[in-house]
């Protein structure tokens, strides 16, 4: 694949694939705890998700490019997070567990970001619902803010994920 960066901090995320397939399979609340589980480990571990992004100038203005066709740099540039709203009044951040998974849909930028910080910052976005995992993916999964508060309280110690 061309201009393909493999990222090191992706390499665990096939935990929460699989965890994912699985709760796909059989949504109970033992494989729901599987997949909370997984994030947590990966997360504790220095885990990255990659988030859809819209490059934009200092005014706000969309700056064309593409995956494919990186933005020129001649000109201060910042992101916006790509958000999907389906159709409940909701809206959720898009997030990808490999360039994989990203590259099921629409050509786009992106960014890898650390987990952590991500769901503590999510929680306190009171215009986001919480993160639609591999959007694209007949194994979509929706991480709501609930789901994130306790994996952040169990990997804190707080309380346990299931």
């Amino acid at each position: 694949m061309k201009g393909h960066y493999e990222d090191p901090y992706l390499g665990k995320n096939k935990k929460i694939e699989e965890a994912i397939a699985a709760f796909s399979a059989d949504a109970s609340r033992e494989t729901l705890a599987s997949v909370l589980a997984a994030f947590i480990e990966v997360m504790e571990d220095d885990g990255h998700l990659l988030l859809a992004v819209d490059m934009v100038d200092q005014e706000g203005v969309g700056i064309p490019g593409t995956a494919a066709d990186p933005v020129p740099l001649d000109r201060d540039a910042s992101y916006v997070c790509q958000t999907i709203s389906p159709g409940d009044g909701r809206s959720y951040l898009a997030g990808f567990t490999s360039h994989e998974e990203l590259h099921r849909g629409p050509d786009t930028d992106m960014i890898s970001d650390f987990m952590k910080p991500l769901f503590q910052e999510l929680l306190t976005n009171e215009a986001l619902s919480g993160i639609l995992i591999n959007p694209w993916s007949p194994n979509a999964f929706l991480l709501t803010k609930d789901m994130i508060a306790v994996m952040l309280g169990a990997a804190e110690g707080e309380d346990d994920a299931t």
